[in-house]
Protein backbone atom coordinates (compact mmCIF):
# COMPACT_ATOMS: atom_id res chain seq x y z
CA UNK A 1 0.00 0.00 0.00
CA UNK A 2 0.80 3.59 -0.66
CA UNK A 3 0.33 6.96 0.35
CA UNK A 4 0.12 9.95 -1.28
CA UNK A 5 0.13 13.49 -0.34
CA UNK A 6 -0.49 15.29 -3.70
CA UNK A 7 0.06 18.99 -2.88
CA UNK A 8 0.31 22.55 -5.05
CA UNK A 9 3.86 22.47 -4.80
CA UNK A 10 5.42 19.19 -3.47
CA UNK A 11 4.04 15.82 -4.50
CA UNK A 12 5.02 13.23 -1.27
CA UNK A 13 4.73 9.42 -1.28
CA UNK A 14 4.89 6.78 1.21
CA UNK A 15 5.07 3.33 1.06
CA UNK A 16 4.20 1.21 3.41
CA UNK A 17 7.38 -0.64 5.39
CA UNK A 18 9.59 1.58 4.12
CA UNK A 19 8.71 5.35 4.85
CA UNK A 20 8.60 8.29 2.56
CA UNK A 21 10.34 6.97 -0.60
CA UNK A 22 9.29 10.34 -2.98
CA UNK A 23 9.36 14.33 -1.97
CA UNK A 24 9.61 15.89 -5.11
CA UNK A 25 7.89 19.31 -6.68
CA UNK A 26 4.86 19.21 -8.12
CA UNK A 27 6.33 20.51 -11.17
CA UNK A 28 6.68 19.02 -14.58
CA UNK A 29 8.38 20.22 -18.05
CA UNK A 30 7.32 19.17 -21.54
CA UNK A 31 8.03 20.37 -25.35
CA UNK A 32 5.23 21.80 -26.91
CA UNK A 33 6.40 21.00 -30.58
CA UNK A 34 7.36 17.68 -29.92
CA UNK A 35 5.15 16.80 -26.53
CA UNK A 36 8.30 15.56 -24.93
CA UNK A 37 8.39 15.78 -21.10
CA UNK A 38 11.71 17.37 -20.50
CA UNK A 39 12.12 16.87 -16.89
CA UNK A 40 9.81 16.11 -13.70
CA UNK A 41 10.30 17.11 -9.75
CA UNK A 42 13.62 19.04 -8.76
CA UNK A 43 15.25 19.34 -12.35
CA UNK A 44 11.76 21.02 -14.05
CA UNK A 45 11.09 23.29 -11.10
CA UNK A 46 15.44 24.82 -11.78
CA UNK A 47 14.07 25.16 -14.80
CA UNK A 48 11.23 27.84 -14.13
CA UNK A 49 11.55 31.01 -16.02
CA UNK A 50 14.58 30.26 -17.84
CA UNK A 51 13.22 27.96 -21.08
CA UNK A 52 12.75 28.85 -24.54
CA UNK A 53 9.09 29.68 -25.55
CA UNK A 54 8.58 26.05 -26.81
CA UNK A 55 9.43 24.42 -23.32
CA UNK A 56 6.91 25.02 -21.31
CA UNK A 57 6.65 24.55 -17.51
CA UNK A 58 3.75 23.90 -15.67
CA UNK A 59 2.49 22.57 -12.21
CA UNK A 60 -0.69 20.29 -12.69
CA UNK A 61 -2.29 20.89 -8.82
CA UNK A 62 -3.57 24.19 -8.40
CA UNK A 63 -5.12 24.77 -4.56
CA UNK A 64 -4.72 21.18 -3.97
CA UNK A 65 -7.00 20.63 -6.87
CA UNK A 66 -5.74 18.54 -10.43
CA UNK A 67 -6.41 20.61 -12.81
CA UNK A 68 -4.39 19.44 -15.67
CA UNK A 69 -5.44 15.47 -15.56
CA UNK A 70 -2.49 14.65 -18.51
CA UNK A 71 0.33 16.57 -17.03
CA UNK A 72 -0.24 15.15 -13.37
CA UNK A 73 -0.98 11.11 -14.85
CA UNK A 74 2.46 11.86 -16.57
CA UNK A 75 4.37 13.07 -13.44
CA UNK A 76 2.73 10.72 -11.02
CA UNK A 77 3.74 7.58 -13.52
CA UNK A 78 7.05 8.82 -13.34
CA UNK A 79 7.39 9.38 -9.12
CA UNK A 80 5.91 5.71 -9.01
CA UNK A 81 8.41 4.29 -11.82
CA UNK A 82 11.09 5.17 -9.79
CA UNK A 83 10.07 3.34 -6.75
CA UNK A 84 9.21 0.45 -8.34
CA UNK A 85 10.20 -0.18 -12.11
CA UNK A 86 7.55 -2.76 -12.54
CA UNK A 87 4.67 -1.10 -10.41
CA UNK A 88 2.57 -0.43 -13.71
CA UNK A 89 2.62 -4.06 -14.19
CA UNK A 90 1.53 -5.07 -11.18
CA UNK A 91 -1.36 -8.13 -11.35
CA UNK A 92 -2.79 -7.35 -8.14
CA UNK A 93 -3.08 -3.47 -8.60
CA UNK A 94 -2.40 -1.65 -5.12
CA UNK A 95 -4.28 0.25 -2.80
CA UNK A 96 -3.14 3.74 -2.31
CA UNK A 97 -4.26 6.32 0.91
CA UNK A 98 -4.37 9.82 -1.16
CA UNK A 99 -4.63 13.22 0.34
CA UNK A 100 -7.32 15.97 -0.14
CA UNK A 101 -8.28 19.69 1.07
CA UNK A 102 -11.67 19.43 3.07
CA UNK A 103 -13.19 21.73 0.79
CA UNK A 104 -13.03 19.18 -2.03
CA UNK A 105 -15.81 18.70 -4.55
CA UNK A 106 -17.67 14.98 -5.28
CA UNK A 107 -16.16 16.27 -8.73
CA UNK A 108 -12.91 17.20 -7.69
CA UNK A 109 -12.85 14.11 -5.51
CA UNK A 110 -13.98 11.95 -8.37
CA UNK A 111 -10.75 13.75 -10.36
CA UNK A 112 -7.91 12.38 -7.56
CA UNK A 113 -9.50 8.98 -8.00
CA UNK A 114 -9.25 8.64 -11.74
CA UNK A 115 -5.46 9.79 -12.04
CA UNK A 116 -4.41 7.58 -9.53
CA UNK A 117 -6.72 4.84 -11.30
CA UNK A 118 -5.12 5.65 -14.25
CA UNK A 119 -1.60 5.66 -12.81
CA UNK A 120 -2.35 1.64 -11.78
CA UNK A 121 -3.49 1.64 -8.72
CA UNK A 122 -7.02 -0.47 -7.92
CA UNK A 123 -8.45 1.36 -4.65
CA UNK A 124 -7.69 4.87 -3.70
CA UNK A 125 -9.07 5.80 -0.18
CA UNK A 126 -9.14 9.44 0.72
CA UNK A 127 -8.27 11.59 3.62
CA UNK A 128 -8.58 15.01 4.54
CA UNK A 129 -5.50 16.34 4.52
CA UNK A 130 -6.06 18.39 8.17
CA UNK A 131 -6.50 14.87 9.72
CA UNK A 132 -3.80 13.26 8.26
CA UNK A 133 -1.59 16.24 9.45
CA UNK A 134 -3.10 15.55 13.23
CA UNK A 135 -2.37 12.23 13.00
CA UNK A 136 1.28 12.68 11.74
CA UNK A 137 1.64 15.43 14.48
CA UNK A 138 1.11 12.62 17.08
CA UNK A 139 -2.54 13.99 17.69
CA UNK A 140 -4.34 10.55 19.26
CA UNK A 141 -7.23 11.54 16.96
CA UNK A 142 -9.42 8.77 17.63
CA UNK A 143 -9.92 10.15 21.53
CA UNK A 144 -12.84 12.28 22.41
CA UNK A 145 -10.77 15.36 22.78
CA UNK A 146 -10.22 18.14 20.65
CA UNK A 147 -7.02 18.73 18.77
CA UNK A 148 -6.85 22.69 16.60
CA UNK A 149 -4.79 21.83 13.73
CA UNK A 150 -3.35 24.46 11.05
CA UNK A 151 -2.07 23.06 8.03
CA UNK A 152 -0.29 26.00 5.76
CA UNK A 153 0.34 24.36 2.38
CA UNK A 154 1.64 25.33 -0.99
CA UNK A 155 -2.08 26.44 -2.35
CA UNK A 156 -4.33 26.05 0.81
CA UNK A 157 -4.28 26.64 4.65
CA UNK A 158 -6.59 24.37 6.63
CA UNK A 159 -7.94 24.68 9.66
CA UNK A 160 -9.77 22.10 11.59
CA UNK A 161 -11.45 20.46 14.56
CA UNK A 162 -10.27 17.09 15.24
CA UNK A 163 -12.22 14.83 17.72
CA UNK A 164 -13.12 10.81 17.65
CA UNK A 165 -11.65 10.61 14.13
CA UNK A 166 -13.00 13.42 12.00
CA UNK A 167 -13.04 16.75 11.44
CA UNK A 168 -15.97 18.72 14.12
CA UNK A 169 -15.15 22.04 12.37
CA UNK A 170 -13.17 22.64 8.78
CA UNK A 171 -11.98 25.67 7.34
CA UNK A 172 -9.82 25.76 4.39
CA UNK A 173 -8.04 29.41 2.68
CA UNK A 174 -6.40 29.57 -0.74
CA UNK A 175 -3.86 32.15 1.08
CA UNK A 176 -1.16 30.25 1.80
CA UNK A 177 2.41 29.95 0.21
CA UNK A 178 1.75 30.57 -3.21
CA UNK A 179 -0.10 33.63 -2.40
CA UNK A 180 2.42 35.16 0.13
CA UNK A 181 5.34 34.17 -2.90
CA UNK A 182 2.56 36.77 -5.22
CA UNK A 183 2.49 39.11 -2.28
CA UNK A 184 6.40 39.87 -2.20
CA UNK A 185 6.63 39.93 -6.02
CA UNK A 186 3.66 42.05 -6.41
CA UNK A 187 5.06 44.49 -3.12
CA UNK A 188 8.23 44.65 -4.92
CA UNK A 189 6.98 45.78 -8.36
CA UNK A 190 5.11 48.42 -6.44
CA UNK A 191 7.91 49.75 -4.59
CA UNK A 192 11.31 49.17 -6.37
CA UNK A 193 9.91 48.96 -9.52
CA UNK A 194 11.31 45.40 -10.33
CA UNK A 195 10.19 42.16 -11.57
CA UNK A 196 11.19 39.43 -9.77
CA UNK A 197 10.10 35.29 -10.44
CA UNK A 198 8.37 33.26 -8.08
CA UNK A 199 12.06 31.38 -6.61
CA UNK A 200 13.19 34.92 -5.85
CA UNK A 201 9.65 35.75 -3.72
CA UNK A 202 9.93 32.24 -2.16
CA UNK A 203 13.74 32.71 -1.25
CA UNK A 204 13.65 36.12 0.15
CA UNK A 205 10.30 34.95 1.92
CA UNK A 206 12.69 31.89 3.39
CA UNK A 207 15.67 33.45 4.10
CA UNK A 208 14.50 36.95 5.80
CA UNK A 209 10.62 36.46 6.04
CA UNK A 210 8.89 36.57 9.25
CA UNK A 211 5.62 37.09 10.89
CA UNK A 212 6.97 39.55 13.95
CA UNK A 213 9.68 42.04 13.96
CA UNK A 214 12.99 40.21 14.05
CA UNK A 215 15.73 41.10 17.19
CA UNK A 216 18.28 41.48 14.49
CA UNK A 217 17.58 43.64 10.97
CA UNK A 218 17.90 41.46 8.11
CA UNK A 219 18.84 42.55 3.90
CA UNK A 220 18.80 40.38 1.22
CA UNK A 221 19.94 41.37 -2.13
CA UNK A 222 18.21 39.99 -5.37
CA UNK A 223 18.26 40.67 -8.72
CA UNK A 224 15.47 41.27 -11.81
CA UNK A 225 13.76 43.63 -14.43
CA UNK A 226 13.25 47.28 -14.28
CA UNK A 227 10.05 47.75 -15.13
CA UNK A 228 10.59 51.97 -16.14
CA UNK A 229 13.81 50.61 -18.19
CA UNK A 230 13.51 47.36 -18.62
CA UNK A 231 16.85 46.37 -17.85
CA UNK A 232 18.60 44.00 -15.26
CA UNK A 233 18.59 45.74 -12.03
CA UNK A 234 19.64 44.87 -8.42
CA UNK A 235 18.15 46.00 -5.25
CA UNK A 236 18.90 45.19 -1.16
CA UNK A 237 15.33 44.54 0.31
CA UNK A 238 14.79 44.28 4.35
CA UNK A 239 12.74 42.32 6.52
CA UNK A 240 10.80 44.56 7.28
CA UNK A 241 10.08 45.59 3.38
CA UNK A 242 8.41 41.54 3.25
CA UNK A 243 6.56 41.74 6.69
CA UNK A 244 5.14 44.50 5.13
CA UNK A 245 4.23 42.74 1.81
CA UNK A 246 2.78 39.67 3.49
CA UNK A 247 0.62 41.14 6.51
CA UNK A 248 -2.64 41.28 5.39
CA UNK A 249 -2.32 37.49 3.94
CA UNK A 250 -0.67 36.46 7.13
CA UNK A 251 -3.52 38.81 8.92
CA UNK A 252 -6.32 36.56 7.21
CA UNK A 253 -5.16 33.15 8.04
CA UNK A 254 -4.51 34.78 12.33
CA UNK A 255 -8.59 36.19 11.55
CA UNK A 256 -9.54 32.42 10.23
CA UNK A 257 -7.87 30.39 13.14
CA UNK A 258 -10.13 33.48 15.68
CA UNK A 259 -13.19 32.58 13.87
CA UNK A 260 -12.87 28.93 14.30
CA UNK A 261 -12.41 29.29 17.87
CA UNK A 262 -15.56 31.16 18.56
CA UNK A 263 -17.86 28.29 16.87
CA UNK A 264 -15.61 25.41 18.80
CA UNK A 265 -18.34 23.62 21.25
CA UNK A 266 -17.52 24.59 25.20
CA UNK A 267 -17.38 20.89 25.57
CA UNK A 268 -13.76 20.50 23.34
CA UNK A 269 -13.10 24.28 23.66
CA UNK A 270 -11.50 23.76 27.23
CA UNK A 271 -9.29 21.05 25.56
CA UNK A 272 -6.88 23.40 23.68
CA UNK A 273 -5.56 24.62 26.72
CA UNK A 274 -3.86 21.49 27.34
CA UNK A 275 -3.40 20.24 24.02
CA UNK A 276 -2.42 23.51 22.76
CA UNK A 277 -2.72 24.70 18.65
CA UNK A 278 0.05 22.27 16.23
CA UNK A 279 0.53 24.31 12.85
CA UNK A 280 2.06 22.02 10.09
CA UNK A 281 3.30 22.62 6.23
CA UNK A 282 5.95 24.04 4.67
CA UNK A 283 4.13 27.77 5.34
CA UNK A 284 4.73 27.12 9.10
CA UNK A 285 7.95 27.96 8.66
CA UNK A 286 8.19 31.13 8.25
CA UNK A 287 10.12 33.04 11.52
CA UNK A 288 8.12 33.78 14.10
CA UNK A 289 4.68 32.46 12.92
CA UNK A 290 3.77 30.69 15.83
CA UNK A 291 4.58 34.13 17.90
CA UNK A 292 2.44 36.07 15.88
CA UNK A 293 -0.71 33.55 15.96
CA UNK A 294 -0.56 33.14 19.63
CA UNK A 295 -0.21 36.79 20.06
CA UNK A 296 -4.20 37.57 18.98
CA UNK A 297 -5.60 34.07 20.11
CA UNK A 298 -4.18 33.71 23.51
CA UNK A 299 -3.72 30.09 23.47
CA UNK A 300 -0.08 28.65 22.91
CA UNK A 301 0.88 27.74 19.18
CA UNK A 302 3.05 24.70 18.67
CA UNK A 303 5.10 24.17 15.47
CA UNK A 304 5.04 20.45 14.90
CA UNK A 305 8.06 18.25 14.26
CA UNK A 306 9.49 18.27 10.51
CA UNK A 307 6.08 20.06 9.83
CA UNK A 308 6.78 19.71 5.58
CA UNK A 309 5.86 16.05 6.07
CA UNK A 310 3.21 15.74 8.58
CA UNK A 311 0.62 15.05 5.62
CA UNK A 312 2.75 12.06 4.76
CA UNK A 313 3.30 11.04 8.15
CA UNK A 314 0.22 10.75 9.20
CA UNK A 315 -0.33 8.09 6.26
CA UNK A 316 2.57 6.60 6.91
CA UNK A 317 0.87 5.80 10.46
CA UNK A 318 -2.34 4.79 8.75
CA UNK A 319 -1.06 2.29 6.79
CA UNK A 320 1.49 0.73 9.34
CA UNK A 321 -1.45 0.33 11.81
CA UNK A 322 -4.40 -0.52 9.51
CA UNK A 323 -6.31 -2.37 10.78
CA UNK A 324 -7.04 -0.03 13.69
CA UNK A 325 -6.81 2.52 11.67
CA UNK A 326 -9.19 2.06 9.56
CA UNK A 327 -12.08 2.76 10.34
CA UNK A 328 -11.54 6.42 10.55
CA UNK A 329 -10.86 6.90 7.15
Amino acid sequence: MFGIDLGTTNTLIYKKGEGIVINEPSVLAFNKKTGEVIAIGNEARYMQGKTPSHIQVTRPIKNGVIYDFEVAEIMLSHFFSTIKKSFLSFVFKPYILAGMPSNLTEVEKGSIEDVLKDVGFGKVILIENALAAAIGAGFPVQESTGFLILNIGGGVTEIALVSMGGLVLKNTLTIAGDKIDHDIMDYVRDKYKLLISERVAENLKIEIGSAIKLKEKMNFTISGRDVVKGIPKEIVVTDSDVREAISDSLNAIRDAVSDMLYKIPPELSGDLLYHNIIITGGGSLLKGFPEFLQEKIEIKVRLADDPLTSVSRGHGMILENYNEMKKIL
